[in-house]
């Protein structure tokens, strides 16, 4: 995942489309970004079997298939695709499994549209993004889609569109 001047290209994966939908509406407002969405693994693997995307917003909770397993996936699909875990999930657990995944940001489903959209902007421009409560997982090791980055932290505070 690079950052330049051709359009950036969101795959949003959430199984509540009216979620899906929300981050759509709320990342195609950027400049040069468009996005599709799916509500399941099968959904995913026809669209990226077709389609090239720079950043994947992934769910943890899917209905044929979790969140872990599909970062792995898309890690073997298109490895030069970002993930930004967007999830209710802050247990410890989950971020210490989150811990051990190459991922370039994690967002709280707690957080405001204002914090996602900084995200996507943020990994847009080719740098990672953890909410606080993700903080532990920006020290992991992990820079793979942006071995040059300059990591940030965030202070306290219909499926396709846009042409």
């Amino acid at each position: 995942m690079k950052p330049n001047k051709e359009t950036y290209r969101i795959l949003v994966i959430d199984d509540h489309p009216i979620v899906a939908e929300g981050i759509i509406a709320l990342a195609s407002q950027l400049e040069g970004v468009t996005c599709k969405g799916a509500t399941c693994a099968k959904d995913v693997e026809q669209l990226t079997l077709k389609e090239r995307f720079d950043l994947c917003i992934i769910d943890l909770e899917l209905p044929d298939m979790n969140g872990f397993q599909l970062i792995s996936h898309l890690h073997s699909q298109i490895p030069e695709c970002g993930i930004l875990i967007y999830t209710m999930h802050e247990e410890p657990w989950i971020i210490a499994k989150l811990s051990t995944l190459n991922i370039n940001g994690a967002v709280s489903k707690n957080a405001s549209t204002s914090e996602l959209r900084d995200a996507i902007s943020t990994l847009k421009n080719g740098t990672r993004y953890f909410s606080n409560v993700f903080s532990e997982l920006d020290k992991t090791p992990y820079h793979m889609h942006f071995p040059n980055c300059r990591d940030v932290k965030k202070k306290c505070s219909p499926i396709s569109r846009k042409d």
